[in-house]
């Protein structure tokens, strides 16, 4: 045996980082001892090869068995934390791990892949703002902070608003990928296609053979696997949203002021907010509130909140038209 021979055993575990020196060296001894043994005892051609492929295998398990260790010694990268959790929110941990399920507060990390039950839906808090939400029987996996893959079901992007629109994320199906520019859609895998809703803003829906559709607010596309693209247009608000609601993260209300809660609540809704009479947004956001909606949906923590104020909201036709209580 020459280095050259050990050379092409070490390659086995393929490109990846070269094992350590002290490693390399321990593998080397080993064959070179057990090949010096075996010309010693002059033993048959059948038994030496018998024996120095028992050694070999020694020694790749020992390669893998270390490269195996600096994979698992990496810490993945932190691409979000789950934010809402309804019903059955799981992950697959990695080789080995299994699934597992999720609770709210952890950590989501790049490489793993993250789904819903039947019964479960899910939100996940993304840098720069923005917020993802899965909807029943979902499955996702993050390539990185920036590219995420989904596999069945649901999804909704809530893109932020003001300098969080800045925030990218890349969304991969089989039938192409959806970038979006400042909004909030819908993506909904079909059985031969995709389904984009655009609530606000604009998307853009790439597919492999280059060409690109755009969706804009109010549109809804499906595009099929064939190529073909229908449009149509969508509500930004009613049932057909809910489920988005229903997926939301609880808001820390307390110290906000009434403005900045009442432009929440028309996100989540998809809804205008709109002023009645003389009432001015100045007035609003002198007002600061206090208390707690957790455990509350957006339409009934809008309720509530106003409750404790002088103002009451009505919601109708895509629009919170907020006016003064009267007296009495």
């Amino acid at each position: 045996m020459n280095d050259q021979d050990l050379e092409r055993l070490l390659k086995v575990a393929g490109p990846r980082e070269r094992p350590p020196a002290d490693v390399e060296h321990a593998v080397r001894a080993v064959l070179h001892a057990e090949w010096r043994a075996m010309l010693r005892e002059g033993r048959s051609r059948r038994s030496r090869f018998g024996a120095f492929a028992l050694a070999a295998s020694l020694a790749v398990a020992a390669v893998g068995a270390w490269i195996a260790g600096a994979q698992f010694a990496r810490t993945p990268a932190a691409v979000g934390t789950l934010a809402a959790a309804n019903g059955d929110v799981r992950e697959d941990a990695g080789l080995f791990a299994g699934w597992r399920a999720v609770n709210v507060g952890e950590v989501v990390v790049a490489g793993r892949t993250l789904e819903t039950g039947a019964g479960g839906r899910a939100a996940i808090a993304l840098p720069g703002g923005m917020s993802l939400r899965l909807d029943r029987d979902t499955r996702i996996a993050f390539v990185d902070s920036s590219r995420l893959q989904i596999e069945r079901g649901a999804l909704y992007l809530d893109s932020g608003a003001g300098q969080s629109r800045t925030a990218q994320l890349r969304v991969e199906t089989p039938a192409g990928s959806v970038q979006h520019v400042g909004t909030q859609y819908e993506l909904r895998l079909l059985e031969a296609g995709v389904q984009l809703r655009v609530r606000e803003g604009r998307v853009e829906f790439r597919a492999p053979d280059g060409s690109v559709e755009h969706g804009r607010v109010g549109e809804q596309l499906v595009i099929f696997d064939d190529g073909r693209v229908q449009r149509a247009t969508t509500p930004r608000h009613g049932a057909s949203w809910d489920w988005i609601a229903d997926a939301a993260p609880d808001v820390d209300i307390e110290g906000m002021s009434l403005a900045r809660f009442l432009s929440w609540a028309g996100r989540e809704l998809g809804c205008e907010v709109t002023l009645g009479g003389e009432i001015r947004e100045s007035d609003l956001a002198a007002i600061v509130v206090h208390g707690s909606t957790t455990g509350l949906p957006p339409a009934d923590a809008l309720h509530a909140v106003l409750a404790t104020t002088n103002f009451l909201a009505t919601i109708a036709d895509g629009r919170i038209v907020v006016e003064r209580r009267m007296p009495g």
